[in-house]
């Protein structure tokens, strides 16, 4: 698992309660960064990685915000889920909680690696399961 953490200079990050259902926020006037206190390690770090991904790239106007999260929720899962890390765990099962465990990230960031293949990632993906299907 990568998912390196960059944040902009001048930026805070502060883990707190947040309401429920929240696991992150992005605050770009005060350059603060929030992740929610008593996360499962795994989503603690992916939390950190979105907030971060948010905090590097900047606003977006409101009306983009619901395609912003699903951009930055794809980047996410692509820096933490290498395609060859991927592809090996593939080799190994299909079932994505399976996945996520072995990769140690949440299973939605598997679905969204996945969804976000690039058509030669896909390729790789594909052979991968292929191979594995006819060796057992």
């Amino acid at each position: 698992m990568t998912g390196d953490i960059i944040w902009p200079d001048g930026w805070r990050l502060d883990i707190e309660a947040l309401p429920a259902g929240f696991y992150g926020l992005t605050d770009f006037q005060q350059r603060r960064s929030v992740v929610a206190a008593g996360l499962h390690p795994w989503l603690h770090r992916a939390t950190l990685v979105h907030e971060s991904i948010h905090a590097a790239d900047g606003p977006v106007p409101r009306w983009l915000e619901g395609r912003e999260e699903r951009r930055v929720h794809r980047e996410t899962a692509r820096r933490m889920i290498p395609l060859g890390e991927l592809v090996h765990v593939l080799q190994i099962t299909t079932d994505a909680r399976v996945a996520a465990a072995m990769l140690e990230v949440p299973v939605a960031l598997v679905w969204a690696r996945l969804q976000g293949l690039h058509p030669s990632e896909r390729h790789a993906v594909r052979r991968a399961i292929e191979n594995a299907a006819h060796a057992a």
